[in-house]
């Protein structure tokens, strides 16, 4: 009778073979592997790969052996019970680990616990993530150091979904610049029916802002004049963004009332310079001419184009010594404004008496910008402006 479950010699060789080879398979591919790898008895360190030693900064093998991976984690990881005393069970955790030379190394660990004939072994796998620590905090810094721009940031910043229209993020200038309780300003619904009486306006107002976000996704309005909570009006440059991809739409928004009524008022006090019957100069600081009225023009023959970037000598008689014109010089880059009688010259050496003051502009600050010379003045003109 033939045994045909007994195997033969040959067959028992090539068996051998194969589990031979596949040894050194895995065992090459435990020493050479990227990531650092051990293998523990109850929790004893009782094999390694090369890496690991690199990872936990030992110079010398018999060093790590026999110690207990508990010995190089937190101690919150131990008190927390998240490793069972012989360190069974599978298992991923995020922690650090202390080298040999006491550095804190962030790590991600994997275990798998194995068990065979009562022998408890645990195969680990180490990963440093310190890299990803780091970029992780990086983002973290970044995204605090970017909130607290746009918390700072004198303009009025707000986002809000596109989709159902929630706000999802506003900045405290974005509701003191409309006049409004922030709670007010997140209902973009009712927001314009409270800045505009009329309700045919504020559906209109809504609709326009609607269409043209649709269509340019991006959308910029100068001057848009607003109602704030006390019935007054404001100014707003407003500049809007649509971004459908992350779901936001963007609105940022200046105060430009104050900016515009000065604007307004400094174009009506240039107009009203040009048609005065009054020759007038503005100079910069270091007394070049940057602009004259028509009045100037008028008397003196000279153009605007021929006086531009010269001094006010181009009118000089010769009339007066040097100390005269030092005094005056003196006199209003001191800050203090000159008047008096002075002997001019035209374009055509025709010589002429004024009455004229010349008084020094500070524009944005205690520094004298510029200077205003007003000519021909009759003496109660002069006595006027004067005061």
């Amino acid at each position: 009778m033939i045994n045909i479950f007994k195997k033969s010699k040959k067959n028992t060789s090539k068996s051998e073979e194969q589990l031979l080879h596949n040894y050194e398979f895995y065992k090459t591919a435990f020493e050479l592997s990227r990531y650092s790898k051990l293998v523990l008895e109850d929790c004893t360190i009782v094999r390694f790969n090369p890496v690991t030693m690199k990872l936990f900064e030992c110079d010398d093998p018999h060093d790590l052996y026999g110690h207990k991976l508990t010995e190089f984690l937190s101690d919150e990881i131990i008190e927390n019970g998240l490793l069972l005393p012989k360190c069974s069970g599978n298992l991923y955790i995020e922690t650090e680990i202390k080298t040999f030379k006491g550095n804190l190394v962030p790590v991600a660990i994997n275990f798998d616990a194995l068990s065979k004939n009562g022998n408890q072994r645990t195969i680990v796998i180490i990963n440093d993530i310190s890299e990803r620590v780091q970029i992780k905090k990086d983002l973290a810094d970044s995204s605090e150091f970017i909130f607290n721009i746009m918390e700072n940031l004198p303009i009025g910043i707000a986002v809000r979904s596109i989709k159902n229209n929630i706000s999802k993020y506003m900045n405290p200038q974005f509701a003191n610049i409309f006049g409004w309780p922030k709670e007010t300003i997140q209902d973009y619904e009712g927001y314009f029916k409270l800045v505009y009486d009329d309700p045919e306006l504020a559906e209109k107002v809504k609709k326009l802002v609607t269409d043209t976000l649709q269509t340019e996704k991006f959308a910029h309005w100068d001057v848009v004049k607003t109602k704030d909570e006390n019935g007054e009006e404001r100014l707003l440059n407003i500049t809007m963004l649509l971004m459908e991809e992350q779901d936001s739409m963007i609105t940022m928004v200046r105060n430009v009332t104050q900016e515009t009524k000065d604007r307004i008022w400094m174009k009506v006090k240039s107009e009203v310079v040009k048609v005065i019957p009054n020759g007038a100069v503005i100079t910069d600081n270091e007394g070049k001419i940057l602009w004259v009225n028509p009045a100037f023009t008028k008397t003196y023959g000279f153009t605007l184009e021929e006086v531009v970037g010269q001094t006010p000598r181009i009118l000089k008689s010769g009339r007066h010594d040097e100390t005269f014109y030092k005094q005056m010089w003196d006199t209003i880059k001191a800050g203090n404004s000159w008047q008096g009688q002075i002997f001019n010259k035209r374009k055509n050496g025709e010589i002429l008496l004024d009455n004229q003051i010349i008084v020094p502009v500070c524009i944005g600050g205690p520094t004298i910008t510029h200077y205003v010379a007003v000519k021909s003045l009759t003496d109660e003109e002069l006595d006027y402006i004067a005061k």
